[in-house]
């Protein structure tokens, strides 16, 4: 049950119980007096024409934040799929100058300073942050990698393993962002229908 639901149910409740409660003291004490009687039907019925116009206006609220919320959603979705598209493409050339040059330890150590010089003056990690939450946190991580792979190790085989991680985490970045492309074309489709 959503928290919305419980505080309509409260609301109605209230209400219900409100007119119940002015309906039962005007029954008793003033139902001698045709009067007072009348007067007591108009605050029922005032009660209740209050009730409803404040749900009609509650939900017509709801309503319109909801449909701003869109609105806003869609507005960004450029920016945001700009970025991606910019992300994926820097991340294809890191992969490819990765691959490249994973023969050479000196060499290897001198790529993934390269490799982290060309994640921080491109922006990618600020960028990440536009597309989501995930890739922000895969980018960042690839930039950890990137930071400790440069320490010098005892033997190539764990270089290989660094430069393997290296390779994975930007396959990992690179698929998480064409999943995210993916989705907000789907909500611009839908949202468009």
């Amino acid at each position: 049950m959503k928290k919305d639901d419980v505080i309509a149910g409260l609301i109605v409740i209230v209400g219900i119980l409100t007119l119940l409660l002015t309906w039962i003291l005007i029954s008793q004490h003033f139902i001698k007096e045709n009067d007072t009687f009348i007067a007591g039907i108009s605050l029922v019925g005032a009660i209740l024409g209050g009730v409803i116009s404040g749900g009609l206006t509650l939900i017509g609220v709801k309503m319109t934040i909801s449909e701003n919320n869109k609105y806003d959603e869609i507005k960004k979705i450029p920016n945001r799929f700009e970025d991606a598209d910019y992300l994926v493409k820097c991340l294809k050339s890191l992969l490819v100058q990765s691959l490249g040059n994973q023969d050479d330890q000196i060499k290897s150590n001198k790529t993934a300073r390269e490799l982290q010089n060309i994640l921080d003056s491109k922006n990618l990690i600020v960028k990440s942050i536009n597309v989501n939450y995930e890739t922000y946190l895969d980018i960042r991580h690839l930039r950890e990698i990137l930071m400790f792979s440069r320490l010098p190790s005892q033997d190539n085989v764990s270089d290989e393993k660094t430069y393997g991680m290296i390779d994975a985490q930007i396959l990992k970045c690179i698929s998480q962002i064409e999943k995210e492309i993916d989705k907000m074309i789907e909500y611009i489709t839908e949202s468009t229908h």
